[in-house]
């Protein structure tokens, strides 16, 4: 047992899945749409937990496989990146806060819609 905290993946995953279903049944439809997001984080960091350090692994050689050491940019480039990374966050956050704060609400059907 190399990293026992690979344990705990599979436990947040089927906690979340029992979670989201018995939350849906009991129309608790924000806890339940919360759940789904943990149960998606906890799929997609059960596969970085296993595939760690590769990224992309080759179907030939292992060799070739691309992992993180061998896809890093330079310092500089990282430190750029992460400038414009958190400006362009800041901006996507702020578009949704603007397009979820006028599109809230449940949709009401008027007349006899499907």
């Amino acid at each position: 047992m190399a990293d026992p905290i690979g344990f705990l993946i599979p436990i947040l995953v089927f906690g979340s899945l029992v979670l989201m279903l018995a939350w849906t049944r009991k129309g608790k439809e924000l806890q339940a749409f919360l759940a789904s997001c943990v149960y998606l984080a906890g799929m997609l960091g059960g596969v970085v937990f296993a595939l760690y350090p590769v990224v992309l692994p080759a179907s030939t050689d292992p060799a070739y496989s691309l992992t993180i050491y061998s896809a890093a940019a330079a310092h500089h480039g990282l430190s750029v990146g992460l400038v414009w990374w958190t400006l362009g966050m800041i901006l996507a956050l702020g578009y949704f806060v603007f397009i979820y704060r006028m599109f809230r609400g449940k949709v009401q059907l008027e007349g006899g819609g499907y």
